[in-house]
């Protein structure tokens, strides 16, 4: 929420400064900040003590005092008054709470990282109050447009909106949407903003099921895999952080649009928009920018909207009476018609836009699965599956048979790749491998394959075609294709193959054993695209992040 201009308070405490006398404003009972504010307390609460979030309280404590502070001076300066900068407050905690700089660890209470990423946005956000106004209002959304400006300023390397996915079901979960959602409305009620709420959640949430039925994919550093389908509609749909955008930021009084039809127009641009912004994009940094972006860009015509539509307490100001006048002004014979056909048309254009933007995020076909050999003669017994507890933070439900079948998996798919190369017939290297370790496994079968690119001359590379003639392969050296690999101790986890904080999740397994009886320790990246799991990679674990 934003300030409005505030009279100078006519008797009360006042403060000397500086040779001049300052009437001093204080929250007054029953402001409506007050109740957002104790909101996003709670929000924050929760999320340093049960949610997890990686985020200190100094962090806070810097976008809030920025914020607070920057809009102390600037109040006394243009309006001669000390006021308390509730709307300035909430600025800067919900900057702290959006905004996360990678790298800070949850528990790290008392951690600056970043800091003047979270004192910049904040300040960016205040100022952004006093130097975009038209009609006497904010045009923009403070923390909105600053988060927006701080996203695509910084990058994800430096700067990320908190995750979509809050985590798994918790009790602790469970109480921040009811905070969330129960406190979002009742205060949309108390001060009648509902009339952006519905026409946004409607739009928004039909829109994003036209992308997902079209088979929308988006790629998230906390999903092994990515995230498809109906499962990514319902995160871009329930995310918390979602309702929080719907209840505290698109429904700002002074930046929504004013009347029953305006504030129907502003909610529904805002979530055509953000469904068109975010079909287009298949990273989640990049899905929750295009969220941000939409207000930004919908505020910035929200004086054109509020001209084109009646104004409030104007007999006219009426969604359904508007529809019913376009349709008589359209076809004045056959208004019910007319506005059924309206209606449809409206509806196939958007579908078409919004099929068309996501045109590069389809979720890729997979090939018909290829009959897997039988060599269950030739694996032997693997050895028993070490679990990571971090596999089931992001894949809940993964469990110890799970971890076993895994492994033995991954000794089926080096049998079957030994035996096809060794034979030369590349047809059953798809039912084991996929991806680089596929790619490399046909070269070794036909060497004319290879791209000009290939670094296959790279000992211990995952593309080598098998060893090079001549050169023998240094102890340690990850198994390459064509090699007998026997297994000795494996381990189920979760690896990152790079340390971009937007590195995405891969499992694997790291396993010790030999190849044609050599010693050696790798991670064997895998998938699940079907019944049975496929060999990705191999890399040497000792180039992993944090390793």
């Amino acid at each position: 929420m934003t300030t409005e201009v505030l009279a100078p308070p006519t008797h009360g405490p006042s403060i000397d400064l500086f040779g001049r006398t300052y009437p001093v404003a204080l929250p007054r009972r029953g402001d409506p900040r007050l109740a957002v504010a104790a909101v996003i307390i709670s929000v924050q609460i929760l999320g340093q003590t049960v949610l997890g979030f990686n985020l200190s309280i100094a962090q806070i404590l810097i976008s809030i005092g920025v914020a607070g502070g920057l809009d102390l001076v600037l109040v006394a300066w243009e309006q001669g008054i000390i006021a308390w900068p509730a709307s300035a407050l909430l600025t800067g905690n919900g900057v702290a709470l959006i905004m996360r700089v990678p790298g800070t660890e949850h528990g790290d209470w008392w951690s600056t990282r970043g800091w003047p990423i979270f004192a910049s946005t904040a300040a960016v956000a205040v100022l952004s109050k006093y130097v975009t106004r038209v009609g006497g209002r904010p045009l923009l959304n403070p923390s909105n447009g600053a988060l927006v400006v701080a996203f695509l300023l910084f990058g994800s390397n430096l700067a990320d909106p908190q995750d979509l996915w809050w985590g798994p079901w918790s009790l602790g979960l469970a109480l921040t949407y009811v905070i969330i959602v129960g406190a979002g409305v009742a205060l949309t009620r108390r001060i009648g903003t509902q009339r952006v709420v519905w026409p946004f959640v409607i739009t928004y949430a039909t829109s994003l099921a036209i992308v997902a039925a079209s088979g929308h994919s988006m790629t998230a550093r906390w999903s092994v895999g990515p995230v498809t389908g109906w499962s990514w509609w319902w995160i871009v749909v329930a995310s918390p952080e979602v309702f929080i955008f719907l209840f505290f930021m698109i429904t700002d009084p002074p930046t929504a649009a004013k009347g029953k039809v305006g504030g129907a127009v502003y909610g529904a641009a805002v979530g055509l928009l953000a469904a068109t912004l975010m079909a287009a994009q298949g990273t989640e940094f990049a899905t929750k920018v295009a969220l941000l972006g939409a207000l930004t860009m919908v505020c910035l015509f929200r004086p054109l909207i509020e001209r084109l539509t009646p104004s409030p307490g104007d007999p006219s100001d009426d969604v359904r009476a508007g529809l019913g006048r376009l349709a008589h002004r359209v076809g004045p014979g056959h208004p019910r018609v007319t506005a059924a056909a309206m209606s449809g048309v409206a509806v196939l254009l958007a579908a078409a836009m919004l099929t068309g933007a996501g045109m590069g995020q389809r979720t890729p076909v997979s090939a018909a699965e290829v009959a897997r050999p039988d060599v269950s003669s030739l694996v032997g017994t693997p050895p028993k599956a070490t679990l990571d507890p971090s596999v089931a933070e992001l894949i809940p439900g993964f469990d110890q048979a799970q971890a076993d079948q895994l492994v033995n998996d991954l000794a089926a798919d080096l049998v079957i790749e030994a035996e096809a190369i060794d034979a030369g017939e590349p047809a059953p290297l798809a039912s084991a491998l996929i991806g680089p370790r596929l790619e490399a496994a046909r070269v070794a079968i036909d060497p004319t394959l290879a791209t000009p690119t290939d670094t296959s001359s790279e000992p211990g590379s995952t593309n080598l075609p098998g060893s090079l003639p001549g050169v023998e392969e240094p102890a340690g050296t990850p198994p390459t294709p064509g090699q007998r690999v026997g297994l000795k101790e494996a381990k189920v986890t979760i690896v990152r193959t790079s340390d971009s904080p937007q590195a995405l999740p891969s499992l694997a397994v790291l396993a010790d054993g030999t190849a044609d009886d050599v010693e050696f320790s790798s991670a064997f990246v895998m998938t699940k695209p079907g019944d049975s799991y496929l060999l990705v990679d191999v890399v040497d674990p000792t180039t992993l992040p944090g390793s």
